[in-house]
This record gives C-alpha cells, sequence and structure tokens, in this order.
C-alpha cells in the first residue's frame, strides 16, 4: 500500500513485480493499490481545497526531497510494531502457562 502512496518518480513496477514472485494474493494486491492510491488522492484533493493547487507540487517535492528520511521512520514505526506485538504474544503465552499450572 505505500509504494501506491509515493509521488510518480517513483519506481512503482519494481513493487508489483515483488508482489507476483512472492505470490501475493490477487484481491489482497487491488485491495492494497486501492487503498493506498485512494488514501493519496484524499490527502491532494484536501490539501488542494485548503492551501490551492500549488500546495500538492510542493508537498510532493518535499517528498521527493527527504524520501531517504520518511523511509527511515515508516521503518522505525513498522520495527517498533513488531517488537511490540513480540513482547505482547510473549507476555499472553506466559499468563496462559501460568494460569494453566495454577488450574
Amino acid at each position: 500500500m505505500f509504494p501506491a502512496m509515493l509521488p510518480p518518480p517513483t519506481p512503482f513496477k519494481v513493487f508489483v513485480l515483488a508482489a507476483a514472485a512472492f505470490e501475493m494474493r490477487f484481491t489482497h494486491f487491488l485491495l492494497a493499490i486501492f487503498a493506498g492510491r485512494f488514501t493519496r488522492f484524499l490527502i491532494e484533493a484536501l490539501l488542494t481545497l485548503r492551501f490551492g493547487p500549488g500546495i500538492v507540487a510542493r508537498a510532493g517535492g518535499l517528498v521527493t526531497h527527504h524520501f531517504v528520511w520518511i523511509l527511515a521512520i515508516v521503518g522505525e514505526i513498522v520495527a517498533a510494531w513488531i517488537v511490540w506485538r513480540l513482547v505482547t504474544k510473549k507476555r499472553n503465552a506466559a499468563g496462559k502457562e501460568e494460569s494453566a499450572l495454577r488450574g
């Protein structure tokens, strides 16, 4: 979904080929593409209505200029979510194990 939201200079076909190589389910692929494009165009429409047409070009330029930082921040958020999920899963498993020993 994330590559579908990026501005046009992004090599989108690489992600489409990767989805095919990893045998992503077609319905999930279409849903991700639809959700990504919908989010992108919704944000652009809201920005255009609020600040005028020039803001879309300025925002696209900022994303292109700071692309590495944006990817780093998104990567950190995903990594934190994965760690949080693993810790939560271990706590739940330990709690169930402890209650089974007591019960």
